[in-house]
């Protein structure tokens, strides 16, 4: 196992409880009160909340709207985001005139692939 987080409280939609969280390959494997498989690193949760990770389903990175660019680029947004616990993001892919939703889609994905901190995902416009 690569990482065990001890001593947290996790919070689920369901209930809140004190549990160990074994992960291995980016994955969770385990949840129980005691996992006994050793791990390569642990992190002492200790007075701390453990949340599951949040999707942010409106978000505007590097939009030009009524010609100016929103503040936020995909790589400091997405960065921005993961230190807020949030997991994943949904921007658009605006349609230009003339253009059809595939290449909106395209070039959107072009801005974004190898600059985001996390996962993302486009809703076209």
């Amino acid at each position: 196992m690569e990482l065990k987080i001890v001593n947290g409280k996790i919070v689920t939609a369901e209930k809140i409880f004190f549990a160990e969280i074994g992960i291995d390959k980016g994955k969770i494997i385990a949840v129980a009160p005691k996992i006994g498989h050793e791990a390569k690193t642990v992190i002492d949760a200790s007075g701390m909340l453990i949340l599951p990770g949040i999707i942010d389903a409106h978000v505007h990175f590097q939009l030009p709207v009524s010609g100016i660019l929103t503040a936020d680029d995909f790589e400091s947004g997405t960065k921005a985001a993961a230190c807020g616990g949030v997991t994943a993001v949904i921007d658009f892919a605006v349609q230009e005139k003339g253009r059809s939703l595939k290449e909106a889609i395209a070039a959107r994905r072009a801005e974004a692939d190898g600059n985001v901190a996390i996962d993302y995902s486009l809703h076209a416009v």
